[in-house]
């Protein structure tokens, strides 16, 4: 009798469970639902009058294709501390301020970057681009925030008027560009790292072979950040008119005695260095306006304006040019938007080859590489596409280094910004062991096999001497392949590639000048670049990417609501840094590339 009663009572447990499973899931997708329909539902119109102010609230990161989000990775990012940050297309952006350059009704620019996330320079550059279009219209930019960010201020230099709270501070520090090493941390857990890589200045690895940079990282990182912060600090200074070009330095370099003198204020000190034109209290703004003859009541957001903006007009009579996004680590096979998967981006530049009406391709790169199996595939089908007589240009963003300059070598042209980091022409692999771990805890591992290279991958014991071989003369025939393929890309003598080679990273103003690009500037002189390569004048401007599915765009809003979900569990604010920190460090080797190999330079944070 006990034992059939334990099994009711067994089986009602688990229908119970089922049900519960059933009533979460099905709360999840209602909820879902319901979510994006009241999103919808409650969308505004803008309703454009005369005489109003377009606020470019700049709210999130700046990307060139938005990222693909899941509830989990909300739900993660809440637990790290880390919620996703909104996206925002860098062309929308610029083609909403050129549209309010030349709309009647628009009469001024209010710049808030409060909210600003990340950003690349080449990115803020070409924002600040169209800012200066935007003046020339006869229109005024005013920037209005309580503090600024460094890369805020960058484009609120742009603006005919900065206006600050009488609190606030502008962030203007410098460049720098450190990171976490764990060859420490690894050796107390007794891994055993196994590292082979061609290229003296390759530090992608570095965090888990040393305690610090090392001096050859530390002078490639020191000359691109140089050059990098040599164009913030003469745009700043010409922008803001600077009469004494020295302030900025002392603003960034005897802060602490520049304080001392004001008396500790540093909204006056910031007035004082030319950096800030008018304090004012939050109420006090909307009067000021008003003093200037605008309405503040009339202010259109920019996701507001950009829904009235039409799309480009297409016409089948004209040649196309075709615009590709490349951004994110490159991976095999298919994947998300915000990720280089080759066959999702074979898929696309297939589709520009086969469109008889599509005479060049545009690829945009924002990528610090990968696979070096998937870069050369997307290569291979480049070529196919240039073997039809069609124009392939580069454009380079943020980052185009390692595998991102893999694919861009044997373009007709390639242009980036005199920021973009570019180079890492090297390649490596790393595979850590755990039989020193496993030993620590009494574990082994023992067997038997055919060859000396069975049960190679078994990272519970170490790898043979006849694997560690094969894996170095792997690497280094990869790296000659690098060498080549940049030598008959760009037309350089393998020796003088192999000299600037060694994993090297430059700027785009240093690459220029070594002929691994062939001009410097943003994506649109790429496009009319590719216009004259190709021969055309009149023609469609089209952008092949991967758009987000209706599942994507339902996740997607999903996950920007979870943050008030998982409040409860969240770790603290440091132990999230690190932990972004490791999944940063260690995120190229979730990259399966099936010879584990990789032409990966690394984010390059500054």
């Amino acid at each position: 009798m006990l034992p059939a009663f334990i099994m009711k009572i067994f089986k009602f447990f688990i229908k119970t469970l089922n049900i519960l499973r059933l009533l979460i899931l099905n709360f999840f997708f209602w909820g879902i639902i319901i979510f994006s329909l009241v999103l919808f539902i409650n969308k505004e119109e803008a309703t454009l009058e005369s005489n109003s102010i377009l606020l470019l609230n700049l709210n999130g990161n700046i990307v060139e294709e938005k990222t693909a989000l899941s509830p989990l990775t909300g739900l993660a990012g809440d637990y790290l501390n880390r919620a996703p940050k909104q996206e925002m297309r860098l062309r929308d952006i610029i083609r909403v301020i050129e549209q309010a350059a030349k709309d009647p009704k628009i009469v001024s620019i209010q710049l808030d970057t409060t909210k600003m996330g990340n950003a690349g320079f080449n990115s803020l550059k070409d924002i600040s681009k169209a800012l200066d279009l935007f003046k020339k219209s006869k229109k005024k930019i005013i920037a209005i925030q309580d503090n600024y960010s460094q890369k805020g201020y960058y484009l609120a230099a742009h603006a005919d008027t900065i206006i600050m709270n009488p609190v606030g501070f502008v962030g203007v520090h410098g460049l720098s560009s450190y990171r976490l090493y764990f060859k420490r941390a690894i050796d107390k857990l007794f891994i055993n790292y196994n590292v082979f890589l061609v290229g003296d200045y390759k530090s992608a690895l570095e965090p888990f072979t040393r305690n610090s940079m090392s001096g050859r990282d530390k002078e490639q990182t020191r000359d691109w950040l140089t050059d990098l912060w040599g164009i913030y600090r003469n745009d700043i200074i010409a922008q803001r008119d600077l009469s004494d070009a020295n302030m900025l330095y002392n603003y960034t370099h005897n802060l602490p005695e520049l304080l001392a003198e004001v008396g500790g204020d540093s909204a006056k000190l910031a007035v004082q260095a030319g950096l800030v034109d008018k304090l004012l209290q939050r109420h006090q703004v909307s009067p000021y306006l008003k003093e200037l003859s605008y309405n503040p009541e009339n202010t259109v957001d920019f996701n507001q304006y950009l829904a009235t903006i039409p799309p480009r007009e297409y016409s089948s009579e004209k040649p196309t040019i075709a615009v590709a996004i490349a951004e994110g680590k490159i991976l095999p096979g298919l994947q998300p938007a915000g990720v280089i998967g080759s066959e999702s981006l074979i898929r696309i530049i297939k589709e520009a080859r086969d469109d008889e009406n599509i005479k060049a391709l545009v690829l945009r790169i924002n990528s610090g590489g990968g696979s070096a199996f998937a870069s050369e595939l997307i290569r291979q089908e480049l070529l196919a596409f240039k073997a039809k007589g069609k124009t392939l240009i580069v454009s380079m963003g943020r980052l185009a280094a390692s595998g991102g300059y893999w694919i861009s070598a044997d373009a007709d042209q390639i242009w980036a910004s005199p920021a973009t980091i570019t180079g890492s022409i090297g390649i490596f692999a790393a595979i850590p062991t755990f039989e020193k771990s496993l030993a620590h805890l009494g574990i082994y591992c023992d067997g038997v096999g055919t060859s000396p290279l069975a049960g190679a991958t078994n990272i519970s014991k170490p790898l043979t001497e006849p694997i560690k071989a094969a894996l170095q003369i792997s690497i280094k025939h990869g790296y000659r392949q690098f060498i080549n393929i940049v030598s008959i890309g760009r037309g350089i003598e393998p020796e003088k590639v192999e000299a600037m080679a060694q994993g090297h990273v430059y700027s785009g103003k240093k690459a220029l000048q070594l002929g691994l690009v062939d001009k410097l500037g943003n994506l649109s002189q790429a496009i009319e670049a590719a216009a004259i390569e190709a021969g055309i004048k009149d023609y469609n401007l089209i952008y092949l990417e991967k758009e987000l599915s209706l599942q994507e765009r339902v996740l997607q809003l999903f996950s920007a609501g979870l943050k008030s979900i998982n409040t409860m569990t969240q770790i603290s604010p440091e132990m999230a840094f690190f932990a972004e920190e490791v999944n940063k460090t260690q995120e190229f080797l979730k990259s399966p590339d099936p010879q584990g190999i990789y032409a990966y330079s690394g984010d390059y944070p500054y």
